[in-house]
């Protein structure tokens, strides 16, 4: 369910750029959208990276892995946080949603294809 909210937080944000509608109403319709997508995104692939890292590591490296891997986590959520508004400001509010629907095909992609089926794996066997 993220990629059409995405495509359609790009949409409002083309249709906002080419100033085809009202600021008030694509505020609202951004609010909602985004409302959408964390209630589809935080259950979904939001929770991928927590659950990959209690099944996939053995048990000799997990909390090392483990800690790893959140510490990437935190500094790619900085990453995005600290480029957003650069990006926004040069490409412009359509574009900008753009290229983070593109990122949700690629992650779609990446768990689709990467991320091993641990379901009825022993936990410390689904590496």
């Amino acid at each position: 369910c993220a990629l059409p909210i995405s495509i359609g937080m790009t949409v409002v944000g083309f249709l906002l750029d080419a100033e085809k509608a009202s600021q008030e109403a694509c505020g609202w319709s951004f609010m909602g959208l985004l409302i959408m997508y964390l209630a589809f995104f935080a259950p979904g692939m939001g929770a991928v990276p927590w659950v990959v890292n209690a099944e996939i590591y053995p048990n000799a490296l997990r909390s090392d892995a483990a800690s790893i891997a959140t510490m990437v986590n935190w500094a790619s959520n900085a990453l995005v946080s600290q480029l957003f508004p650069i990006l926004l400001g040069a490409a412009g509010t359509g574009p900008t949603f753009a290229v983070i629907a593109g990122l949700v095909v690629l992650a779609i992609g990446f768990v689709v294809r990467w991320v091993p089926e641990t379901k009825e794996v022993q936990i410390g066997r689904a590496h």
